[in-house]
């Protein structure tokens, strides 16, 4: 009601609780534990699932849909972002704790700084992409509130329901240009994670060598890779305040598909390499596709959206492989296991990386990988069955290695095993420590258990 505006609820919401043999369950994705429908003052709930972040209880979950029906309601059904909308629920539901700041921070270190129109579309591309949408969202409007008032939630409403745009009535309300500073408020989570009654800072930055001053005042550092603490002690950082946390993979959504079955979901045969991520000049896709030159049976699938996408197309159209690459667009997490597994290899041609998940993603599919000799690549590649590290990063040296791969691919149950070994649970133990020995006494550590409900 508050963060409404309303004076008055409105009449009353209705609430289904599903069971999961029912059809609705079963046609809906079960990382959704509940959802909200306005117009017809109807809360959904799933109560089998009410048990997973953010919603750590079937009370926070039926709290959390009912402020949307409530901020529906108070913008008279027109549409506001769903990072502010989803954002308000959290910031209405409960105070932020331990658990949302590691989760914030890990966010902010593993995948970097966010515009708020990527920050939209990570709520429609699987449960891990969700978790980070909400992550980020919650803090951010909690840190509008903190710094424009309770009240301008409501405000910014009101104003979309008497037909102002959401930029034009946040810009009224506060001030504030969602289009022009979502990454100046962004950022400012980066150096605002949390604070104790004690005024103990925890700080987390994905650029801080971008922010030296922000380095040398944050209370603990966190980097995803070895290669990554070196160049901050480099900077001048004490390397005891800098500790390496790697990324793990989700061994649940990633998991070996059967090939050929994968192959003929995609339309493809014969072999088959994959370069999956952003189409931007540093990914390296290009290299991969004039690979194709030295490579005359091998067809590319490339998984990702970007500005580079047109001149990809060009490239491929001049050398005279169109034929052979296949732009698949964005594809969303919980489908990648079906790209991966109809790949013999996975080609990751980055000039820079931090930890490259997509090398971990891969070898959980059962899929060696190629990958230039950058930053993290070699730390995660040490074995043969996980694949080939680039001893040069050209296209002739991806077409040797992927030669190579192909003539003598590893068993795929070897390569699943060895990216067993990257589970989330060790990273997982080492974010609570570390934030809670910063914001709480060492005697009052959280037990993991109830940091990652």
């Amino acid at each position: 009601m508050t963060l409404a505006g309303l004076t008055h609820p409105g009449p009353p919401i209705n609430v289904l609780l599903i069971a999961e043999d029912a059809e609705l369950a079963r046609t809906t994705p079960e990382w959704i534990s509940g959802f909200a429908e306005g117009s017809r003052s109807l809360v959904v709930l799933f109560p089998d699932r009410a048990r997973g972040y953010p919603l750590d209880s079937l009370e926070t979950l039926l709290h959390h849909e009912v402020a949307h029906v409530l901020f529906w309601r108070a913008a008279r059904g027109r549409p506001v972002p769903r990072w502010f909308n989803e954002g308000l629920a959290l910031a209405d539901e409960r105070p932020i704790g331990l658990g949302d700041r590691t989760r914030l921070a890990w966010t902010l270190i593993r995948y970097g700084r966010l515009d708020l129109r990527r920050l939209e579309r990570l709520f429609g591309e699987g449960r891990a992409a969700n978790q980070r949408a909400y992550a980020v969202s919650g803090a951010l409007v909690r840190e509008l509130l903190r710094s424009y008032g309770q009240a301008s939630a409501g405000r910014v409403l009101a104003l979309v329901g008497a037909g102002a745009s959401f930029e034009e009535a946040f810009q009224r309300a506060t001030g504030w240009q969602p289009a022009v500073n979502a990454r100046e408020g962004i950022e400012r989570l980066h150096v605002r994670i949390g604070e104790n009654r004690e005024g103990v800072r925890i700080t987390a930055s994905a650029g801080v060598a971008s922010y030296p001053e922000h380095a040398e005042s944050a209370d603990g550092l966190i980097t995803v890779c070895a290669a990554l603490k070196e160049e901050l002690v480099r900077l001048g950082i004490p390397p005891e305040r800098v500790r390496t946390l790697r990324n793990g993979v989700d061994l649940e959504i990633f998991k070996p598909l059967h090939p050929q079955q994968a192959k003929d979901a995609l339309a493809v045969g014969g072999p088959v390499l994959a370069s999956v991520g952003s189409l931007i000049e540093r990914k390296g896709h290009d290299l991969v596709i004039r690979a194709l030159q030295h490579l005359p049976e091998v067809t590319l699938l490339i998984a990702g959206e970007g500005p580079e996408k047109a001149a990809l197309a060009r490239l491929a159209a001049a050398i005279g492989v169109e034929n052979r690459v296949r732009f698949l667009g964005g594809v969303p997490h919980e489908r990648l296991s079906g790209i991966y597994s109809a790949a013999d290899a996975l080609v990751l041609a980055s000039s820079r990386e931090g930890w490259p998940n997509v090398l971990l993603e891969s070898m959980a599919c059962g899929t060696p990988v190629i990958a230039s000799n950058v930053w993290g690549a070699p730390e995660i590649i040490k074995a043969p069955e996980a694949g080939v590290l680039l001893h040069e990063r050209t296209a002739g040296a991806i077409a040797s290695a992927a030669r190579a791969l192909l003539a003598a691919p590893p068993p795929r149950e070897a390569t699943r095993a060895y990216a067993q070994r990257f589970s989330w649970q060790e990273t997982t133990e080492g974010q609570v420590d570390l934030f809670s020995r910063i914001l709480r006494p060492a005697s009052a550590v959280m037990p993991v258990s109830r940091a990652f409900p």
